[in-house]
């Protein structure tokens, strides 16, 4: 090999070695920026805030019974009001000419007129044997109290006794000349309160009718009112179809509201009852809802067993329910009702058609006799 040929290919291997070095550091650099951006990312995704939709239950509620309105194809839809607006109710007139009298069918809490399994059958039977029936929605609960948070315990607490014997101290020492700077205070108080006085008698005062007024709109109306106010306006509606008697029947919480209704019937009605009967269907026996921002309010079934109406109390044998129905009946054995009756079911699963027969021929019974 020439002395040329070894100048060149050592010319050339030196330019490959430095050309390759001076590209090494360019990307190490690029890894690193890329790196730091695919953290600043990452960071940026774990910081950002989770966007959480809220949902207003009443227009939720309200929703539900528009959609309701256009796909019910069973008796007359109506709108009724109350104070807080606007409900979807379903009647469905007898099928008889001699009408019995009005059923009122009180759902469970987050139950509409046509739902669940209970309510169309026993509808459906309760118009072939020639009674009127209206179903509907309760008005949704308010939301519960939120629970108070308490502060956390701070470490300066363990010598907050200290501190506070040294500033009673301070203060004790001082409290003459406070003394003083109150009596002028108070003198001063009360000559401002003495000519406040006198320029409100000289005004012309308020009425109190609109002041009374605007309190109340103010205070919402307690949910157990506002389920009364519903109950109210649905009487009214069957009541001027047929002046009959009226039957409470309640599914599950609607139980309690249709015993509280109906005893509440009766006892403004005196020695003529309005509630003929009452049908309970897998019923609670106390419900809960708040009445302000902090306090809550049971209702208990057995407060409400008042009148000698029949009641047929029509259960499921099983768990909870056989517990509550034996709650029940000992609270009717205690106040001597001896027109309480109870109905075991061994399941739900096609009851339904039998539960509706079962409603329909005690109602109908009772209705003809006082009689058990």
């Amino acid at each position: 090999m020439s002395a040329i040929t070894r100048w060149l290919l050592t010319l050339t291997l030196s330019f490959l070695a430095s050309n390759g070095y001076s590209q090494e550091p360019e990307s190490e650099a690029q890894t690193a920026e890329s790196q730091e951006s695919q953290e600043s990312t990452e960071t940026s995704q774990e910081k950002a805030p989770v966007k959480r939709v809220s949902v207003n239950r009443a227009d939720q509620f309200q929703k539900n019974m528009e959609l309701l309105n256009h796909t019910n194809t069973r008796g007359e839809n109506h709108w009724l009001s109350t104070d807080d607006g606007e409900f979807l109710a379903i009647f469905q007139p007898a099928l008889k000419a001699d009408i019995h009298g009005n059923v009122i069918i009180v759902p469970d809490s987050q139950q509409h007129g046509t739902w669940p399994q209970w309510v169309q059958p026993i509808s459906q039977r309760l118009a072939d044997f020639g009674w009127n029936n209206i179903s509907f929605s309760l008005y949704l609960k308010p939301d519960p109290p939120k629970a108070e948070r308490q502060p956390p315990i701070s470490a300066n607490d363990d010598t907050s006794d200290n501190q506070d014997d040294e500033s009673s101290e301070t203060s004790s020492e001082a409290s003459d000349k406070d003394k003083s700077m109150a009596m002028q205070e108070n003198a001063m108080t009360e000559n401002k309160m003495m000519t406040d006085e006198k320029m409100q008698m000289q005004e012309k005062p308020k009425d109190m009718a609109m002041m009374a007024e605007e309190s109340n709109k103010l205070m919402p109306k307690p949910y157990n009112e506002r389920v009364v106010d519903q109950l109210n306006a649905l009487l009214t509606l069957v009541q001027s179809k047929n002046r009959g008697p009226i039957v409470m029947i309640g599914i599950g919480e609607g139980a309690i509201w249709a015993t509280q209704y109906a005893d509440s019937l009766n006892r403004e009605s005196g020695s003529n009852r309005v509630a003929a009967a009452v049908v309970l269907i897998n019923a609670q026996n106390e419900t809960h809802f708040a009445v302000n921002e902090k306090d809550m309010q049971t209702l208990d079934f057995a407060d409400y067993l008042n009148n000698p109406v029949p009641v047929l109390d029509i259960y499921i044998n099983s768990g909870l329910q056989k517990s509550r129905a034996q709650q029940r009946k000992s609270a009717a054995v205690r106040q001597g009702f001896d027109q309480y009756f109870q109905q075991t079911l061994l399941t739900d699963r096609n009851s339904a058609s039998f539960v509706a027969n079962r409603v329909a021929s005690f109602i109908t019974a009772r209705s003809a006799s006082d009689q058990p």
